[in-house]
């Protein structure tokens, strides 16, 4: 049994050794027995009044598991100011009931990978986007240029975009389109969504696999698209953002009952989704045929993040229930991405059937 486990189950012990068997128990006898384990549970007079007097959510003057374990999370996570930080980031994308878990997970947090994933590829998107702006004098207006678009004569597609044709033989391009972006006050908010929801997530569930599901929903999105029509241009990074936004949502949904303002969550994500598509077509009306709308960089990441999401992430409560549905989702995700390989190899690119730059863009 691991170091994790055992601190866990120790809590729980704890819990039903001061229950004698009984699902709750008095507020005064729970005070009582840890007054007396002090020590053993490394926790101070102070930090049990004031756990005690928060944790007793429905004011009935009874404790039972749920919140016992809301106040040792507390009482485990007071290592050093860093953890304490890591402890409330990682708060706001986990339920109730995984607080223990993950309290005891971050009291141990070994710093390796470090949670720089997201904060490094936000960066990068950042930086591209400046960079080509600023030597790109055909770019004069901010709010709508797309610096990285088109090569110098604007007859042929930028070396990072996603183009059917040259992708075929420039493979980085399945990936690197995430680094041109359209309109700088629409990529800043994508920006900063995917690093309020993205570092959190780092932390809970380490930096590799977050990185996993970022990477693999934006080729998802490019192969996709070019699964449904090989003659669109791509570019933006939204097939990561969705991914990570719809990781967060699955882990809402299985833990709908614990997870704090989990109504608000939803609406937030309800809205920002309307509002990001009613962007995208904005942006189309206003620069016509030179934007397409198609939505494959979206439905690619809501399906890597649901799917692909659910089944690769750390899983601090294990339940019969969840096993199932991890295999459930990495069954469906294999064979959508196998699917999806299948026709970017078999299916040859088209030309782009608009003539504005030679190009028609999926703005994404």
């Amino acid at each position: 049994m691991d170091k994790k486990s055992s601190e866990v189950d120790r809590v729980r012990d704890t819990f039903r050794t001061i229950s004698g068997g009984r699902e709750c128990v008095p507020l005064m006898k729970i005070r009582k027995e840890l007054m007396e384990r002090q020590d053993e549970l490394d926790i101070d007079e102070l930090r049990i009044r004031s756990f005690l007097k928060k944790s007793d959510t429905d004011a009935d003057r009874f404790i039972d598991l749920e919140e016992f374990e809301i106040i040792m999370a507390k009482g485990l996570g007071k290592t050093n100011r860093i953890r304490k930080a890591l402890i409330c980031i990682a708060n706001t994308v986990i339920a109730k009931k995984q607080r223990l878990q993950m309290t005891s997970y971050l009291d141990r947090y070994t710093f390796w990978p470090p949670p720089i994933f997201i904060i490094l590829i936000s960066l990068a998107q950042v930086c591209a986007f400046c960079l080509y702006y600023s030597t790109d004098s055909r770019q004069t207006n901010l709010f709508f240029a797309c610096p990285g678009c088109f090569g110098d004569d604007m007859q042929k597609p930028g070396s990072l975009i996603f183009a059917p044709i040259k992708s075929r033989s420039e493979w980085w391009r399945f990936l690197t389109y995430q680094f041109i972006n359209q309109g700088f006050l629409y990529f800043i908010v994508k920006v900063l969504l995917q690093m309020v929801i993205g570092i959190p997530l780092e932390i809970v569930h380490k930096c590799w696999r977050i990185a996993l599901i970022y990477v693999l929903a934006i080729v998802s999105g490019s192969t996709l698209q070019y699964s449904i029509d090989p003659s669109v241009y791509l570019i933006g990074n939204t097939a990561g953002l969705y991914a990570l936004i719809f990781t967060h949502l699955s882990n809402i949904v299985l833990n709908w009952e614990s997870m704090p303002f989990r109504r608000i969550r939803i609406a937030a994500i309800l809205i920002f989704i309307v509002v990001e598509t009613a962007s995208i077509h904005f942006s189309h009306a206003i620069f016509g045929e030179c934007t397409m709308v198609t939505h494959s960089a979206q439905l690619a990441g809501l399906i890597t993040g649901l799917f692909f999401g659910l089944s690769i992430l750390y899983p601090l409560v294990r339940e019969d229930c969840h096993v199932v549905a991890r295999a459930v989702a990495a069954t469906f995700y294999a064979f959508f991405l196998v699917e999806l390989l299948i026709f970017t190899v078999i299916r040859d690119p088209l030309p782009p059937n608009l003539s504005c730059w030679n190009s028609t863009i999926d703005r994404n």
